[in-house]
């Protein structure tokens, strides 16, 4: 085999292998793990480098992904936290750093179109193996009464994220194949509101619902959208024990939190209050890299959920940052999602509306949980902003010819 037909084949393998990652990052956190790095390792052995370089270092949004890496990069040179900390935060991080390897890999739209199929796929076999999980016929990878494959937060965020995928299927498909992405709609959003935990997939979902009408119909997609999830939400809440328990939950918990924090949204409500403490402590550049815990920790007096916990997590994403950097973190933070979101708009249609959902629902995720550090919505998000602005490079490239 001569060197151009090696190269030919490390080519195609590495656009296989990201094609195959999406599904795992449904089904198989190991699956993933292994994917994600072994796509990019085979995109380089590939060859023609410079010209992927020159895509990179064009595309804003790569330069986005360097500066967050950069924020940890620098945060390890004065963290309070202990060195074994500091490497534990930067290795989950340094997953944005190689991230930009990814981009060249989505160059043609065929690659990109497959990666979709196959995420909705993976969505479908969880979906399915769901199913049988209730009633009875499977119990390998069980995560709860419903929830398989992944915890409930992670389940119920992938399948409201499947279902805002679903509707541009359903709004863009031929006549063809609309009924079966409606019946495919259908299930998922039975699952999201009425049979799934996952309380902030929920809300994410209503985000995605409404940015998605809002992006087709303008104001009146939002009335339309609007009305749509309210009237779901209310057939939920009367019909659904789950999501009637997890929303009396909420409520139930903020009545009594000041009488008992040891509650899942009291937990949280307390990591936000003594986060901002921690802010507060060091506001410009924080305590540093992998200092959270060793902050939290030291905290006095000592609070009260240390009690009920071993690893301080904010399950806040702001709060996370903005305790290791500081203001110039949040800052960064924000730059993250706003420069890709501002960005979108100049990406075809499929690729702006999957950008756009992406980040909207990791927003709003990571006020309820760290999603960038969480491993699986962490490869969620390097891989959709990487499939979606590889359109962006392929623009970029034909500009400069």
């Amino acid at each position: 085999m001569n060197l151009s037909k090696f190269k030919q084949k490390c080519e195609l393998a590495s656009k296989i292998c990201a094609v195959a990652a999406a599904p795992a990052i449904v089904l198989s956190t190991a699956a993933a793990v292994i994917l994600f790095p072994l796509a990019i390792i085979l995109n380089i052995a590939a060859g023609n480098l410079r010209e992927k370089f020159n895509l990179i270092v064009r595309n804003p949004v790569t330069l986005a992904f360097l500066l967050f890496f950069l924020l940890f990069l620098i945060g390890s040179t004065y963290s309070t936290g202990p060195i074994t900390d500091v490497l534990i935060v930067l290795r989950k991080h340094a997953k944005y750093l190689l991230a930009v390897m990814l981009f060249p890999v989505f160059m043609e739209e065929k690659w990109r179109n497959y990666a979709i199929l196959s995420f909705i796929g993976g969505i479908l076999v969880m979906l399915v193996a769901s199913y049988l999980r209730t009633h009875g016929y499977l119990s390998w990878g069980a995560t709860g009464a419903v929830e398989i494959f992944k915890s409930s937060i992670d389940f119920n965020f992938l399948m409201a994220f499947a279902a805002y995928l679903s509707l541009f299927k359903i709004a863009s498909a031929s006549s063809r194949y609309r009924m079966a992405w409606i019946i495919i709609f259908i299930l998922i959003v039975h699952t999201v509101l009425f049979r799934s935990m996952g309380r902030s997939g929920y809300f994410i979902f209503m985000a995605l619902m409404l940015l998605f009408f809002e992006q087709k119909m303008g104001w009146r997609g939002l009335i339309i959208a609007g009305a749509s999830v309210t009237l779901l939400f209310v057939l939920a809440f009367s019909f659904s024990s789950t999501f009637k328990g997890r929303i009396n939950f909420i409520f139930n918990d903020i009545k009594v939190y000041q009488q008992n924090e040891n509650t899942s949204v009291g937990l949280r409500m307390t990591f936000v209050k003594n986060g901002i403490k921690l802010i507060k402590a060091h506001p410009v550049f924080g305590a540093g890299t992998g200092s959270y815990v060793k902050e939290y920790s030291s905290i006095k007096p000592t609070p009260l959920d240390l009690n009920v916990i071993t690893a301080p997590n904010p399950h806040n994403e702001y709060i996370y940052i903005g305790v290791q950097f500081g203001i110039v973190g949040l800052i960064v933070l924000l730059l993250f999602f706003s420069i890709p979101l501002w960005y979108s708009k100049f990406l075809p249609e499929k690729e702006k509306y999957i950008a756009r959902g992406v980040i909207v629902s990791i927003m709003l995720g990571s006020l309820s949980n760290t999603c960038l550090s969480d491993i699986t919505m962490r490869h969620f998000y390097i891989y959709f902003i990487a499939l979606a602005f590889a359109a962006l490079s392929t623009k970029i490239k034909k500009s400069s010819k």
